[in-house]
């Protein structure tokens, strides 16, 4: 019987649980109210999503060619957690509302979507945080380099010349989108 009373404690999310034992078997005492324990999601089968909501991995082999095409491209290009338009830390969430504040148009790459590139990218710069700020392929650091140079003012000089090409080729009928990936 102590055996069947044994399997039969449950352990409840957040509860204060105290076992006592006694001549006639366990007794589970509560201090409070059990709490439902949230479910989390599961990765769906293979099939079970669309492609374009699947993972998307990048063979390590490639991450550096990865990067360093990302940043040939693209005159302003930020490596974030998450997406401009939905930041998925405070961090990247600055430095996108301080580009945005420019009106430059950017590039950038989700490292949340790919452990190899998010890795990648600390050792092609051997800079160990995220997010990370390139400007004409030159790698200028993470949100608080980007930030105190707004403040000192050396921002506004080294995005003006990106920004007026930015907007000359817009005039000149060219669409330069922020690109995300």
């Amino acid at each position: 019987q102590d055996a069947a009373m044994s399997a039969s404690l449950m352990l409840l999310a957040g509860s204060a649980l105290r076992a006592q034992w006694h001549s006639r078997g366990a007794q589970l005492l509560c201090a409070q109210q059990p709490r439902l324990v949230r479910g989390f999601a599961v990765v769906p089968e293979a099939g079970d999503s669309h492609d374009d909501f699947k993972p998307k991995v990048v063979p390590v082999d490639d991450v550096t060619a990865l990067l360093e095409g990302d940043v040939k491209a693209h005159d302003v290009f930020v490596y974030m957690k998450g997406v401009p338009t939905a930041p998925q830390c405070g961090f990247s969430n600055q430095v996108c509302r301080v580009l945005d504040a420019y009106g430059v148009r950017f590039g950038s790459r989700n490292v949340l979507s790919d452990q190899d590139v998010r890795e990648g990218v600390k050792k092609f710069t051997g800079w160990p945080t995220i997010p990370q700020i390139f400007i004409k392929g030159e790698f200028i650091g993470g949100s608080d380099i980007l930030y105190k140079m707004h403040e000192d003012g050396e921002l506004e000089t080294v995005l003006g010349p990106i920004i007026q090409q930015q907007n000359a080729a817009e005039k000149a009928g060219v669409k330069s989108e922020i690109h995300i990936k």
